[in-house]
C-alpha cells in the first residue's frame, strides 16, 4: 500500500509540474504578445505611453525622434493626412524591431505651460530656432536632450523614417 501511494504522489507531482511549467510559458506568450502593438491611429500612441507633454520632448535619454502635430487645427490638414500612415509605420516598426531611434509622439493641443512661454511653438522655438508653427506637423531628432534636426517636409521625413527601417 505504502508503494502505491508513492507512486500516486509521484504522478501527481509531475502532472503539476507539467501544468506549472505550461502556465508559465503562457504567461511570458501572452505578456509579449501584448507587447506587441501595431499602430493604427494617432490614438495608440497616447495608449502606448509614447506621448510626451509639456516639456519632456527633450528629457528622455539618448537618441530619438519626436513627431510634432495638432489633431484640432485645421491648418496643413492634408500634410498631417499624409504623413500619418508612414509615421504610424515607423512607430509599428520600432515596437515590433526595437529599432535603432525610438520616437514619441508631441501633440501640441496639450500644451499647458503658458505660464512660461506662452504658447507652444515659441517655448519650441527656444529649444531650436527652426522648428516654425506653420511648418507643424514635423519630425524633430533629439540628440542628448537638444533637438539636432528638424524635418519639415513630407519627403524628408518619409526619407528619414525610411532610411532608419533599412
Amino acid at each position: 500500500m505504502n508503494k502505491k501511494s508513492s507512486l500516486n504522489f509521484k504522478v501527481v507531482a509531475f502532472w503539476f509540474a507539467i501544468a506549472a511549467i505550461t502556465a508559465i510559458f503562457l504567461f511570458v506568450f501572452i505578456t509579449n504578445l501584448l507587447k506587441v502593438r501595431v499602430f493604427n491611429s494617432m490614438d495608440d500612441i497616447e495608449r502606448a505611453d509614447l506621448l510626451l507633454v509639456n516639456d519632456e520632448i527633450t528629457k528622455q535619454s539618448g537618441t530619438y525622434y519626436v513627431y510634432i502635430y495638432s489633431l484640432e487645427s485645421e491648418k496643413n490638414l492634408e500634410k498631417r493626412q499624409e504623413l500619418e500612415p508612414s509615421i504610424l509605420n515607423y512607430f509599428t516598426w520600432v515596437s515590433l524591431n526595437n529599432g535603432k531611434y525610438k520616437i514619441y509622439g508631441y501633440n501640441v493641443d496639450d500644451y499647458s505651460m503658458d505660464y512660461i512661454s506662452g504658447t507652444v511653438f515659441k517655448y519650441l522655438g527656444t529649444l531650436n530656432p527652426n522648428i516654425k508653427a506653420n511648418d507643424a506637423p514635423m519630425l524633430v531628432k533629439v540628440v542628448n536632450g537638444s533637438i539636432s534636426t528638424v524635418y519639415t517636409t513630407i519627403n524628408k521625413i518619409e526619407s528619414e523614417l525610411q532610411s532608419q527601417m533599412k
